[in-house]
């Protein structure tokens, strides 16, 4: 095979890499929005009476990012939200719902910029 052929062969295969990872990045990318949209949902059920329909605060305190960055990472974060909320029923939702409701509030915050589903082996840093 001449140089050409290996150069044009070579191209070829990491074009096709190249729209591996993209394909890979935009379906991972479309299933946080969906657990964004989830936790929207979820929020507004459980959340918005207490914390504002915006996580502005009320009752309960405002969800920002100084705010949520104190709990260090979404491990930390989830762990007390799992066990103190709602404020009336803590552990009352199922795990599912409370990490969705932690996807939407990183997404409002801007704290989730690579767009990582939220789950229990989530181990994402929470700066603000």
């Amino acid at each position: 095979m001449s140089v050409l052929g290996v150069f044009r062969l070579l191209v070829m295969s990491l074009s096709m890499v190249a729209m591996m990872v993209s394909s890979v990045a935009f379906a991972r990318n479309l299933g946080q929005a969906d657990q964004v949209a989830a936790g929207a949902d979820a929020f507004a059920r459980e959340c918005a009476r207490c914390h504002g329909e915006q996580a502005e605060g009320g009752i309960g305190s405002a969800l920002d990012q100084p705010t949520l960055a104190t709990y260090r990472t979404v491990t930390g974060l989830s762990r007390f939200v799992r066990l103190s909320m709602p404020d009336d029923a803590p552990g009352s939702l199922d795990d599912q719902t409370y990490f969705d409701a932690i996807a939407f509030l990183l997404d409002l915050n801007g704290m989730n910029p690579d767009g990582v589903p939220i789950d229990s082996s989530t181990d994402l840093a929470l700066t603000n």
